[in-house]
């Protein structure tokens, strides 16, 4: 009735103030139609979903893979942007502010694709930041992807003057060159190791 039938059809997923995934209600308008037991319904309804209903109630495998790619994107920005900082890392040079330096490293080195091993991806300037990824299915790649995307979302924070990355990752170095064509690099990022981190 009134054309509930779905959660989509009662609000949208939002990350809550406690970063829970809740239920946001739409505004309800009612009007005529809506009768005295239609509107207690939607207001026991939305008391329901205000009052515990959460995503992980009802997905049974990590959650960031329910949120929109837009809202994880977000996310992580924010907390990189928060993690740097918090750490708040001894800047190994005071420049101008526009200087940015990044690299990614692994331990050990020599791990082979069945052991458990440590990627670290390092971006510094005005600000430093190193991550940490673990897991047997992580390279030195997704180290300097790291390091790469750290470095960028540090750096957009900052001054609007030109920003300079320095990286001798040469396989981002030439996607970003190639990504300043005419020519679009998605169907070669889709067949790239790594493309989720581009």
């Amino acid at each position: 009735m009134k054309g509930i039938r779905r959660l989509h059809d009662v609000g949208r997923w939002v990350i809550g103030t406690s970063g829970e995934v809740v239920i946001s209600e739409y505004e309800q308008c009612f009007d005529k139609t809506w009768s005295p037991a239609a509107r207690r319904n939607w207001a026991n309804l939305t008391e329901v979903l205000r009052n515990g209903l959460t995503l992980k109630h009802l997905v049974n495998r990590p959650l960031e893979l329910a949120i929109p790619r837009v809202a994880r994107e977000i996310r992580a920005e924010s907390l990189i942007q928060a993690l740097a900082n918090v750490c708040k890392f001894r800047n190994i040079c005071e420049g101008d502010g526009c200087m940015w330096a990044l690299d990614g490293s692994m331990k050990p080195a020599s791990a082979t694709m069945e052991e458990e091993k440590v990627v670290f991806g390092a971006a510094t300037g005005p600000l430093t930041l190193v991550l940490r990824v673990p897991g047997r299915n992580v390279s030195i790649l997704h180290g300097e992807q790291v390091g790469l995307i750290t470095a960028l979302i540090l750096a957009g924070r900052t001054s609007g003057d030109a920003q300079y990355l320095l990286t001798n990752h040469q396989n981002s170095v030439r996607l970003i060159g190639d990504s300043r064509s005419n020519v679009s690099q998605v169907p070669r990022l889709h067949n790239m190791n790594g493309c989720l981190y581009y």
